[in-house]
């Protein structure tokens, strides 16, 4: 099922780090793990517009550094939120929001996500990490 992207808005942003974490004290990155997330939090098909049907999404996406794996405390977080309205099929409902339509909506969102992380990590002095361009390239 093919969706078409409206619009996309940042819905919020947060950088969060550990009180006691100076990313300029540290020496080595390789001794933080990093974990990705991306995912649909929510959905809502919205009632018809002219000749389209209209369907919201709410995408989250995330980034954070986690001390070594005994410990399992986290030190940085990057996380954003998006809506984003698509353009649907005709007859598109509950049952059609299967995982290849979610993951067609992560990845329309991806591209932002990857420009708002590195803007963000940027001022925070954090690793600019090169986040691939496909969610999804090691399940593929």
């Amino acid at each position: 099922m093919q969706l078409e992207l409206v619009d996309i808005a940042l819905r919020g942003h947060e950088l969060v780090m550990d009180d006691d974490f100076l990313p300029a004290l540290v020496d080595d990155w390789s001794d933080y793990t990093m974990e990705t997330k991306a995912g649909v939090v929510s959905w809502k098909l919205l009632p018809k517009e002219g000749d389209k049907t209209l369907v919201r999404f709410v995408v989250t996406a995330g980034l954070r550094w986690r001390t070594e794996v005994d410990d399992p405390s986290t030190v940085a977080t990057i996380e954003a939120e998006y809506g984003m309205l698509f353009a649907a099929p005709d007859g598109f409902d509950s049952a059609a929001h299967d995982t290849e339509v979610g993951r067609q909506v992560v990845l329309a969102a991806w591209p932002y996500w990857r420009q708002d992380f590195l803007q963000m990590a940027s001022k925070a002095s954090l690793p600019l990490v090169a986040i691939p361009t496909n969610p999804y390239q090691d399940e593929d």
